[in-house]
């Protein structure tokens, strides 16, 4: 029973932080995640709720990042392996087919209604909340080169910043993210 009151006041406290990022009476936290090894900062104004991971629906013909869908409060949500969709931007081999459907055990977090996506990303773990005042101040250019190959660099130019334990995060605009056509075109071509 803890460990769902835990949850529940976990669910509480970010969806007040995320109405008070909304209002503008704050500067706007980030939620701090890991996926596939890496550490991941998104803006709360675009994420919506933890969802719970149960029935997942595999689809068919797919890029192995995208996991399946889920129903969650009357509306369908894809599911995205955000780790997996990172790597295969420097992966050629993304586009075969799905043959061993596992989704990675981890929170699922369901992109906020007004990005108008209808989308849950797959996580490692969610590290909670951080603003600016966590990090030491960026370094100067700070665009994520490694990625900035790909033909997606305006989908996933990110911002790297550094705690005090010297581990980097990379701050993800999913807004742009949401209008990547990678991103959204998760069909294989030429099957």
């Amino acid at each position: 029973m803890d460990g769902k009151e835990s949850l529940r006041q976990y669910q509480t406290r970010l969806a007040a932080l995320l109405a008070d990022s909304q209002t503008g009476s704050q500067q706007r936290p980030w939620l701090a995640c890991r996926a596939a090894g890496r550490g991941y900062l998104f803006d709360l104004a675009c994420l919506g709720e933890i969802v719970p991971l149960r029935e997942l629906q595999a689809v068919p013909y797919c890029k192995n990042w995208f996991l399946g869908v889920i129903s969650s409060r009357g509306s369908l949500l894809s599911v995205v392996d955000f780790g997996l969709w990172m790597a295969s931007l420097s992966d050629a081999n993304h586009e075969k087919p799905q043959t061993d459907f596992h989704a990675a055990p981890g929170p699922v977090l369901a992109l906020a209604a007004s990005m108008q996506l209808h989308v849950a990303l797959q996580l490692e773990a969610v590290h909670g909340l951080r603003g600016p005042a966590d990090f030491l101040a960026p370094p100067s250019g700070t665009e994520v080169s490694e990625l900035s190959a790909t033909k997606t660099t305006s989908a996933i130019q990110s911002t790297i910043f550094v705690d005090a334990q010297d581990q980097s995060w990379h701050w993800v605009d999913l807004r742009q993210l949401g209008q990547s056509p990678d991103f959204l075109q998760v069909a294989i071509q030429n099957y």
